[in-house]
């Protein structure tokens, strides 16, 4: 039996907002969120959060402590996630980690953004588009 072809999609496609420009993935089990902003109040706990920038008013830690509880991991790039009493999960462009099942790939050219591809068995997800 072979493994199930691998199909790519948009976090657009496949989320839901979360807050000011936050996003909620919800697939395989998981909670995932990137970058909760804003007013999250009554949307489900996250598994994962992935912070694309270091900016806190690209991903303040209101947003992700709205969405937390203290076995979420906070993946990023090591001085965004540093900021966090959670579990972090650091990577640097170009590294991928896996967490709970679920790859996480970084990419980014310019140190302070950053590019993420969720990878599911079935599914590489891409945000931003």
């Amino acid at each position: 039996m072979s493994a199930p072809e691998r199909r790519e999609t948009t976090s657009a496609a496949l989320g839901r907002p979360a807050g000011e420009g936050g996003l909620l993935i919800e697939r395989g089990g998981l909670v995932v969120y990137i970058d909760p902003n804003g007013a999250c109040e009554g949307l489900p706990k996250a598994d994962i959060v992935c912070v694309s920038a270091v900016d806190p008013r690209r991903a303040p830690e209101t947003g992700v402590r709205a969405v937390s509880m203290p076995t979420t991991i906070i993946a990023g790039l090591p001085q965004c996630v540093s900021r966090f009493r959670l579990n972090q999960l650091p990577l640097l462009h170009g590294q991928s980690r896996t967490a709970l099942g679920l790859e996480l790939f970084l990419s980014g050219d310019d140190g302070t953004t950053v590019r993420w591809r969720l990878r599911w068995s079935d599914l590489d997800v891409m945000h931003p588009i």
